[in-house]
């Protein structure tokens, strides 16, 4: 069989789809992940609109049509949708041949068998690709920061999960997850506003809502951590062997941002506009709202446990380890760690990776860094080996997974990994539980 012409990657995630060409700087394509239908079917027929729409589009004309994704928590809840989502992008968008190209796509990590299978199925029987592989998200996210093994902090809409990952294998009966993700945060936000007297329930005002989130909030430093780096300071004014470089080693220092993340004082008052041009003033929100991250009881104060992970963690004498603050986004890596190999955890605690734009918010990886570290040395066995808890970032988190993708198919082991059009005809789709780990 002849070599594909390139390599076609897809991230296809509940918020947003990326898409593009594996070996370029970045995906061409990133759209909601959304599909429209009309309402009103014959009408719409009638005055000329689309059998269906997708991403701006969609959005768009959402006022006349039912929107949704096919896509929920990881997994695909509606084909016939994520079919059309694909064919659009394919055909539409990237302009490919799909018998002389080669597939990637991404999802999430314990996704169902059945839908390795399907994936595979529609690609070579209704797109008759030239060969596909399918990546799991959380590890191409971790070859994107250049490693193997470490564990990745994935939070993207509708979930936050830690993935512990070891030699390019994705450990799923160690992974902690919780529901506060970014449209927790977004619905948070908005419960906020709405106590103020503004109504923000349209689906155009959830989407200017949900991008004044991303660009206004920001993380606080927590008491405790800055308490830590007084006393800090004090040793150091005193002659004590302490210097500024090895506190800013211990709490994750990245430049100028570190001295403004400890400021006790808020950041000053930023505003958003609706579509009929009111101003929408953000004040405490900025912090308020990304605390939810960092203490997932205030989600629900009337029922503070009903959104924390039910992952335990144990002393070293055998009680149940109590965290010195309310658990939050730092409590997942934390507790995924020690549901590994003791032997494993000095390499994932020093190789901890974020993923996802939620955790993007200015402050959030200093945040993250203070919190495990505390938890990690507040739980030291005596036989485990001290690390420094190191927690990576870039830019790009949002398209780490595409950039993972695309880094893997760049390597000589990657034509071993996919499935081509010859091998399904001769295994058919038992070949997915072969190679699609």
């Amino acid at each position: 069989m002849s070599a594909p012409s390139g390599t076609v990657l897809m991230d296809c995630g509940a918020h947003h789809v990326r898409a593009g060409y594996a070996g370029e700087k970045g995906p061409r394509l990133d759209i909601p992940a959304i599909v429209g239908h009309p309402r009103h079917r014959g009408i719409a027929m009638a005055a000329g609109m689309n059998e269906f729409e997708i991403g701006e589009e969609a959005l768009v004309k959402q006022g006349m049509l039912s929107v949704g994704s096919p896509i929920h928590n990881g997994e695909v809840t509606n084909w016939d949708d994520m079919e059309k989502l694909w064919t659009q992008l394919i055909f539409s968008e990237l302009r490919v041949i799909p018998e002389n190209h080669c597939f990637i796509t991404c999802q999430t990590v314990n996704a169902p068998a059945s839908q390795k299978e399907k994936t595979l199925e529609l690609f070579m029987e209704t797109f008759n690709a030239h060969s596909v592989f399918w990546g799991t998200s959380q590890v191409l996210s971790l070859y994107s920061y250049g490693l193997t093994t470490g564990l990745v902090l994935d939070s993207g809409k509708e979930r936050t999960m830690a993935v512990p990952v070891h030699e390019g294998y994705a450990l799923g009966r160690h992974v902690v997850q919780s529901e506060i993700a970014g449209e927790a945060l977004t619905d948070y936000l908005y419960r906020q506003l709405r106590t103020e007297g503004y109504s923000l329930g349209t689906a155009a005002e959830k989407v200017l809502l949900n991008a004044a989130k991303e660009d206004l909030c920001y993380v606080r430093c927590s008491p405790f951590a800055r308490r830590n780096r007084q006393q800090h300071m004090a040793a150091s004014h005193a002659g004590n062997t302490y210097s500024a470089a090895s506190g800013n080693a211990f709490f994750g220092d990245e430049g100028d941002n570190h001295d403004s993340y400890f400021n006790p004082q808020p950041l000053p008052e930023e505003s958003f506009s609706l579509p009929d041009g009111q101003q929408v003033p953000l004040r405490d929100h900025r912090w308020k709202t990304s605390e939810l991250l960092f203490d997932f009881s205030l989600y629900d104060p009337e029922n503070p446990t009903a959104h924390e992970p039910n992952a335990k963690v144990y002393t070293e004498m055998g009680d149940l380890y109590t965290p010195p603050f309310n658990k939050g986004v730092s409590w997942l890596p934390f507790a995924s760690i020690h549901k590994c190999e003791v032997g494993l955890r000095p390499l994932l605690f020093s190789n901890i990776v974020i993923a996802g734009n939620t955790l993007g918010l200015l402050g959030a990886r200093e945040r993250v860094q203070e919190e495990v570290t505390e938890l990690y040395r507040s739980n030291l066995m005596s036989s485990e080996q001290l690390v420094n808890v190191n927690i990576r970032d870039m830019a790009c988190r949002g398209y780490s997974a595409w950039l993972g993708g695309s880094m893997l198919s760049r390597t000589s082991m990657f034509p071993h990994l996919v499935v081509t059009k010859k091998e399904y005809e001769e295994e058919g789709l038992r070949v997915a539980h072969c190679k699609f780990l």
